[in-house]
């Protein structure tokens, strides 16, 4: 089928609720929390998105869109596709638990069955072999294969909140995240969800929530957190600006070492 079944035939011309959703976020949560709010949603349009007439057809009758989408790739497809109001939003989490918590998903993907596991991507999948088989208690491997796979561990926030190729020494920082009706931290998710549905959620449940297969406290190392510091800079000023613990005054000053 071309949408979602619980999509309606009749197009829709009141505002779309567009949600970034950066993984190992708890945008899972929101995802459930929409669903059962509007089953005319589309809960991971990164399958449908690189197909422009379908992407057209399903937004039209969808009350809402999510996926693991950047800003800018999110607003270029929208663009061409709906002439609707577009209200976003997005989660984000301290960096130093995304890292980890993402490192330890390309771990559990392998937990969760054959099926599940072999729909990924073979490069995801190869990278989950890769950590899996690694010395995980081990803060130097660790951080070789956070460096070998920038694009999924480091600055992975940023990049989607702030849309790929973002100039972060542009002086547009602010006004690229007022693009966001909310923007919030996971301890804000109920309030980022009764702002998209206008209800408030009963929040006694968790989902996609996985165990941990090392230690967490290995990503507390000092030479870990020294990587991160460097190398995972962007995710900091972020989470930094939405939880207002980086003074607005400072965010358009600083000189953004390279990302890569």
């Amino acid at each position: 089928m071309d949408i979602n079944p619980g999509i309606s035939s009749q197009v829709r011309t009141d505002p779309l609720n567009v949600f970034i959703h950066v993984p190992k976020t708890a945008g899972s949560t929101i995802n459930r929390i929409l669903q059962e709010h509007d089953p005319s949603g589309i809960p991971h349009c990164e399958a449908l998105i690189d197909d422009p007439l379908r992407f057209e057809r399903a937004i039209s009758r969808a009350g809402w869109v999510s996926g693991h989408v950047d800003l800018t790739r999110m607003e270029n497809c929208l663009a061409v596709t709906t002439r609707r109001k577009c209200r976003f939003f997005t989660l984000v989490r301290d960096p130093l638990s995304h890292v980890a918590s993402h490192y330890n998903w390309l771990i559990e993907i392998a937990n969760r069955g054959k099926e599940f596991y072999m729909g990924h991507p073979e490069h995801i999948r190869a990278i989950s072999r890769q950590i899996r088989e690694s010395d995980n208690a081990d803060p130097l491997v660790i951080i070789n294969n956070l460096k070998a796979h920038p694009g999924l561990f480091l600055n992975a926030q940023a990049r989607y909140v702030m849309g790929a190729g973002f100039d972060w020494n542009s002086g547009q920082v602010l006004v690229r995240l007022e693009r966001y009706e909310c923007s919030a931290t996971q301890n804000g998710l109920p309030a980022l969800a009764e702002a998209m549905t206008g209800k408030k959620p009963e929040l006694n449940w968790r989902e996609n929530e996985s165990p941990y297969h090392f230690d967490r406290e290995i990503f507390q190392h000092p030479e870990i957190l020294k990587f991160l510091a460097k190398c995972n800079f962007l995710d900091e000023i972020l989470y930094g600006i939405v939880t207002k613990t980086v003074p607005a005054r400072f965010v358009t000053i600083w000189n953004v070492p390279d990302a890569d």
